[in-house]
């Protein structure tokens, strides 16, 4: 029988070849319950999102889904994992939670909780018709994210953002400033500005560590951009990798196997 780590790795392989087909880089809530006392179990149940194994595949983890209400727009969360460290995950712009699922697996089995955050337009997650920007709403999703977690005992909580979801984690991180909420960000080769929303606004009051990343010839961003990122924030801790190939959550794998680089991504998060 296959082992998890494999199960996941045949994953990955299917969401990057899902990523290729057309596609360029460019009180907290409860899980299946509703607050309506009137509402039975079952009803309840059926209204829940599909939980990250039911969408995405089976890895040998067990997971979760939630609704987290965020202002008019209620997101879509799987949630997989126990332990005192929760890991947020913000995928990229073609493809949902999954992308993210065979990576956020291999934590969750290491003993990290792992919420993976479907933004507006993705999964089951509904904003209204007026909803901000897409990289706006979705920071304020993961720091609603890192808001539950904590309320669920979490004592660390780092978000790791792809691409699009790599700029809303550093906008997230501003917003966040000194709050505290977010205890470290990873951007994988998000772009300094996505769809016109320019993330420098909010770097000034980041003040997390930072682990930036980009693979030489991305063509959303480059080295040169993420430095002049670390040098806007006010984060004593920045390290920024400009090595592998691939744009977002791609960086994570060489062949079919998850890489050193997915490794230190590891480390980042469990600090």
């Amino acid at each position: 029988m296959p082992s998890r780590r494999t199960l996941a790795i045949a994953l990955a392989i299917g969401c990057l070849a899902a990523a290729l087909s057309g596609c360029a880089a460019d009180p907290g809530p409860s899980v299946g319950t509703s607050t309506d006392a009137s509402v039975s179990t079952d009803q309840a149940a059926a209204a829940a999102p599909q939980s990250p194994s039911e969408r995405c595949g089976d890895t040998g983890i067990d997971s979760t889904a939630m609704w987290l209400p965020v202002g008019d727009a209620r997101f879509d969360v799987g949630v997989a994992g126990e332990g005192t460290t929760t890991a947020i995950f913000a995928h990229q712009r073609n493809q949902d939670e999954c992308g993210f699922w065979p990576y956020a697996s291999t934590l969750a089995e290491q003993g990290v909780q792992v919420v993976l955050v479907n933004s507006c337009g993705y999964g089951e997650t509904e904003c209204p018709r007026d909803a901000n920007h897409v990289v706006d709403a979705g920071a304020d999703a993961i720091l609603a994210a890192a808001d539950w977690a904590r309320e669920q005992g979490a004592e660390r909580v780092v978000v790791v953002g792809a691409s699009m979801g790599g700029t809303a984690a550093i906008v997230a991180g501003g917003r966040d400033g000194g709050t505290g909420l977010l205890d470290g960000v990873v951007d994988l080769s998000g772009p300094i500005a996505f769809r016109g929303y320019d993330s420098m606004g909010d770097a000034p009051d980041l003040t997390a560590p930072l682990l930036l990343a980009v693979a030489p010839g991305d063509t959303s961003v480059d080295v040169g951009e993420l430095q002049q990122l670390a040098d806007a924030t006010a984060s004593d801790d920045i390290t920024i990798v400009a090595d592998g190939v691939g744009h977002g959550w791609a960086m994570l794998t060489t062949g079919t196997a998850f890489n050193d680089f997915a490794d230190r991504v590891a480390a980042f998060v469990t600090g």
